[in-house]
């Protein structure tokens, strides 16, 4: 007899412990693969299970122990009682339980729809009712930064109960798991980072006042004699200078960079994109503006523009217009497009850097992406591909991306 289980996520999890617990009384021998850490209630788990116990069958086998990587059972699980704990509960070894408020009670069906699939890709997983409220667990996760919303009869909720905020997507929620991996994302020690600040300047393409987000380097020194670089750093499409903040983790990843002396001292500034000039407004509004208030060079060789999606292919949109205007180019998700008119000299004289970054397949922009390569190869056009990003169109990507590229600005 040889018994098998998922992880916590199993509803099976705590039968099967007491159902050890039985046999140890009763005497009864049993062999037991271990806790699957990886998968529980599903047909990845199934499917191990089968591989390991039909070779097992009619014959003699040396092996009576778990398989690889299993571990032990530790007790039954008793997740906390409803309404009693913050919303996501996060245990330490990475199981993460989503709740509602009792709003929904009369709901039919209720979907937890987050990124915690490999990559960050996004899975929608369905919720059980259990009292006034549903729930759904997941996990274990690694150790990242996680968004995700409610699904209640195919209308995206909030959860009210997570005081986090997404400006460009008030049903989303966030979450963080520290770790390792998850280092350059979290916060560094009070008073040790940089800072943050709203600049608010005149616009003359949409006629208005808007506002971009400027971070300053630890010690930043406005009498500085030399004056800073300047990296500007561009969002997508559906989102505005408050996404890098509050979803791509900027500040940490660059408070990280600093620490760690990875990072060229700059000033980075994150606007708004959303205008029918792009270029008009980085140049003769945002920029003016910055240099007007921070302690920043005009040189071109000291001054980055990047951006992911609609903010990449603004970036080459200006890289195309105003060649050599900036020496340092990143472009995420986003691809090249035409070669028409492109002075490719000018291009490769005045970049020091042109980096690229896409995710995988399931990047939607792939196949543009990887058709502007081999345009840039045809044109001759001097850049550099980081490789396919494992993940989707979406933030875990692009905060690596960043990860990548800040380090090595204004060091050519």
């Amino acid at each position: 007899m040889r018994l098998y289980t998922g992880n916590v996520t199993d509803p099976a999890y705590n039968a099967t412990v007491r159902l050890t617990r039985a046999l140890d009384r009763a005497g009864v021998r049993y062999e037991f693969d271990g806790v699957n850490p990886d998968a529980g209630a599903n047909w990845n788990a199934w499917q191990e299970n089968l591989i390991d116990f039909v070779p097992r069958l009619f014959r003699t086998v040396p092996d009576h122990g778990p398989s690889a990587g299993h571990g032990r059972l530790k007790g039954e699980i008793t997740p906390p009682a409803a309404g009693t704990t913050p919303t996501p509960y996060v245990t330490e070894d990475g199981f993460v339980t989503f709740e509602t408020t009792t709003d929904f009670t009369d709901a039919k069906h209720v979907t937890l729809w987050a990124n915690d699939a490999p990559g960050g890709s996004w899975l929608r997983i369905p919720m059980s009712r259990e009292g006034d409220r549903w729930r759904a667990t997941v996990g274990p996760l690694d150790p990242w930064f996680y968004y995700y919303k409610f699904i209640v009869d195919r209308v995206s909720v909030k959860d009210t109960s997570n005081p986090t905020k997404v400006t460009t997507e008030p049903t989303w929620s966030t979450f963080f798991i520290s770790g390792q991996r998850s280092r350059l994302l979290s916060d560094v020690p009070a008073g040790q980072g940089g800072k943050v600040e709203s600049l608010t300047y005149r616009s003359n393409v949409t006629n208005q006042d808007r506002t971009a987000l400027v971070w300053t380097p630890p010690g930043y020194d406005p009498k500085r004699a030399q004056p800073y670089p300047v990296f500007y750093l561009q969002h997508g499409g559906g989102q505005n200078h408050t996404d890098w903040v509050e979803m791509g983790r900027a500040k940490q990843i660059l408070d990280h960079h600093f620490l760690d002396g990875n990072l060229v001292p700059m000033v980075v500034v994150m606007s708004n994109g959303n205008v029918s000039d792009f270029n008009k407004e980085l140049l003769d509004n945002i920029d003016p503006a910055v240099r007007a208030r921070y302690n920043v060079s005009g040189d071109p060789s000291q001054q980055a523009l990047a951006g992911l999606s609609m903010g990449g292919g603004q970036t080459f949109g200006m890289l195309k217009a105003h060649p050599g205007r900036f020496a340092y180019i990143g472009a995420f998700s986003a691809g090249f497009g035409s070669g028409a008119g492109v002075d490719v000299a000018a291009i490769n004289n005045g970049t020091k850097l042109l980096r690229v970054y896409v995710g995988d397949v399931t990047d939607f922009v792939y196949p543009s992406f990887m058709a502007g390569l081999t345009t840039m190869d045809n044109l001759g056009v001097h850049y550099e591909f980081d490789g396919v990003t494992p993940g989707p169109h979406g933030w875990d990507v692009w905060q690596k991306n960043l990860i990548d590229l800040a380090p090595r600005l204004f060091k050519r």
